[in-house]
């Protein structure tokens, strides 16, 4: 499978190519979303087509903070053509612990060439930095289309083994 994230992992603490508001590194791979009164957010384009449907998973730690996950579908020219996922997560849903997010995404509109994939801490007095610690999207077609293929192995060795 093909993730669409471009540094989905934040290789050597690297945030490029991502757009950042009061977001920083966090060794080794992760990105700090600043906690407090201040909006920290961390988003990227990648490329949709019409029709598509993704599934997005992202991991994170110390959810001690509101957030806000969402999936939003631009044409070429950067018209809004729709949300394909808005989730929230509550303050103090993932306590000190991990917490893993995996999401169907919604179709694609006609006219999608990109999706914009914003995950974004929302200003609580006494709310913590978050760990984003990897984010990754596939194509619903791709994921499918593995599990068809492992099915279809898993029948061929059945026949191998009846033999």
């Amino acid at each position: 499978m093909n993730n669409r994230m471009i540094n989905g992992h934040f290789d050597g603490g690297s945030l490029l190519p991502w757009t950042c508001t009061n977001a920083s590194p966090a060794a080794p791979s992760a990105a700090k979303l600043h906690g407090g009164t201040v909006n920290s957010s961390i988003s990227q384009y990648v490329k949709v087509n019409p029709g598509e449907t993704l599934e997005l998973l992202v991991a994170l730690s110390d959810v001690r903070a509101p957030l806000t996950i969402s999936v939003v579908y631009y044409s070429a020219s950067y018209a809004f053509l729709g949300y394909g996922l808005i989730k929230n997560i509550p303050f103090n849903a993932g306590n000190k612990g991990t917490m893993n997010v995996r999401e169907t995404v919604s179709a694609a509109p006609a006219g999608t060439a990109q999706a914009l994939i914003l995950i974004n801490k929302l200003p609580q007095g006494g709310s913590s930095d978050v760990m984003v610690t990897g984010v990754e999207l596939f194509s619903g077609a791709e994921e499918e289309s593995m599990v068809v293929d492992i099915f279809k192995l898993i029948q061929g060795n059945q026949s191998l083994i009846k033999n």
